[in-house]
């Protein structure tokens, strides 16, 4: 089960290693593992909806776990209704307080969607009900009316959320200012889309977190396209964004951004050219553990032992051409790949060997 720490943690890392836009693309219009187009959605809503014309907001509620806390189980309670789900526990759960109403959390959303991942599989239609089934058995009135309420209402985004989906985004037909602002457009769509159908609370509840971390990740972005902010603005703001961000979130990506950073520094002194001596002392400075000092120091020696070894190995494959042999020529090859493994006694240098000759080459 996805847990909400899992959650940032990925999120995070996907702001400060600043992916691909299409990628940025797909997480900002649907983290989900499913779109609905709407032929399917329309006609397979059950007609349980029509008995609960109003879902009852919570909004002025206080939820506190308790005894009396009525819960879907997080086991398939049959046998699965997918091959696709052997194996699986049920993501989210479906909730109701000692009132009888329906408790709005992101585990809702995870509860749907884990259901609605296999309608590709079995058809929207048993998809959709095997969730009401589960909203019908275990919940009391109203809870069960108002998830089956609010599970058509999320049907309905799903397939706006689809057709918003289909503008295309590619690199050579938007540059990346025509790409960041569709992206925020999308985003602004998508919101918008939710705010006609859900009531501020159910918003807040479903999609609140992913809200936080979308914005804050294209405002990131449009901050570090800006040609017109240095280097050092663009960090001080990116430092504002971050104070913006809910504690729980903003210490996460810090502690992402802060563990990026101490691993750059390590690479930086596997690379340097201090000696080993010098290198250990400004590891030992920085508080690195000594089990792994001694792994860089000797990675360090490892990495001497391989450069000395493919000047050798150069020297010969740059003798070849002389040979009358030439580059990109089967005969080539087999002679180069000869080399690597004379010179090279184990696959990961002879990977490493291949790689800097691709880069010279």
């Amino acid at each position: 089960m996805i847990q909400n720490k899992q959650r940032q943690v990925i999120l995070a890392s996907l702001l400060l290693t600043v992916l691909a836009l299409l990628a940025l693309f797909l997480f900002l219009a649907s983290n989900e593992r499913v779109s609905l187009k709407e032929s399917e959605t329309s006609t397979t809503l059950s007609p349980v909806l029509a008995q609960n014309s109003q879902l009852t907001d919570t909004s002025d509620q206080t939820i506190e776990q308790s005894s009396e806390i009525i819960s879907t189980p997080g086991e398939h309670d049959q046998l699965v209704i997918s091959e696709a789900l052997n194996g699986t526990s049920i993501d989210g759960a479906l909730r109701a307080d000692a009132n009888g109403n329906l408790i709005l959390e992101l585990g809702v959303r995870d509860f749907f969607d884990y259901f609605l991942s296999i309608a590709d599989d079995v058809g929207p239609q048993q998809a959709i009900a095997e969730i009401e089934r589960y909203a019908l058995s275990y919940l009391p009135e109203p809870a069960s009316l108002q998830a089956v309420e609010l599970l058509a209402k999320y049907l309905r985004y799903k397939q706006g959320e689809y057709q918003i989906q289909q503008t295309p985004i590619t690199q050579e037909t938007l540059n990346d200012s025509d790409a960041l602002q569709l992206l925020r457009t999308s985003f602004d769509q998508l919101k918008q889309e939710r705010q006609a159908l859900f009531n501020p609370t159910e918003d807040q509840a479903l999609f609140g977190l992913e809200d936080t971390y979308a914005n804050h990740t294209l405002s990131s972005l449009e901050l570090m396209a800006d040609q017109d902010t240095t280097d050092e603005q663009k960090r001080e703001r990116l430092l504002v964004l971050e104070s913006q961000l809910p504690n729980d979130v903003s210490a996460s990506f810090a502690e992402t951004r802060d563990n990026r950073e101490f691993q750059q520094n390590i690479e930086a002194e596997i690379g340097s050219k201090k000696d080993d001596a010098e290198v250990y002392e400004t590891l030992r400075s920085q508080g690195v553990e000594q089990q792994q000092i001694d792994s860089i120091i000797a990675r360090r020696q490892q990495q001497r032992q391989f450069d000395g070894t493919y000047l050798r190995y150069q020297v010969k494959k740059n003798s070849l051409s002389q040979d009358g042999l030439e580059p990109g020529t089967s005969a080539y090859q087999a002679r180069v790949n000869a080399l690597q493994n004379q010179f090279f006694s184990n696959p990961e240098d002879r990977t490493q060997a291949a790689l800097r000759d691709l880069r010279q080459d």
